[in-house]
């Protein structure tokens, strides 16, 4: 597997982890901050809280260009780097794009 391939399905599971856990992760963050929940749920939802915070932040996922792999300059709305969407534009593969000058 290419460095690029690997980096892209790293993200790729780091996101399919959060957006299955989320809802899961803010229970457990506002359990630990309320302070009428009595202690042993507490103790519980840290426990349970510290592994999905573990998992979920090793490293933070990053926009990758969906094409090369690329990190840097990456369109949000496209999921391509500015090489890409260039070389995409000029092409005629994207439309609605108009060169800018002012």
């Amino acid at each position: 597997m290419k460095t690029e391939t690997l980096l892209i399905y790293k993200d790729f599971t780091k996101r399919k982890f959060l957006k299955l856990n989320y809802l899961k992760f803010k229970i457990l963050n506002l359990v630990l901050l309320t302070n009428t929940v009595n202690l042993l749920s507490r103790q519980r939802a840290s426990v349970m809280f510290g592994v999905i915070y573990y998992k979920a932040s090793i490293s933070k996922p990053k926009d990758r260009c969906i094409v090369t792999g690329r990190s840097h300059a990456v369109s949000r709305d496209f999921l391509l780097s500015r090489f890409t969407l260039r070389r995409s534009v000029n092409s005629g593969l994207l439309y609605s794009f108009s060169r800018a000058s002012w």
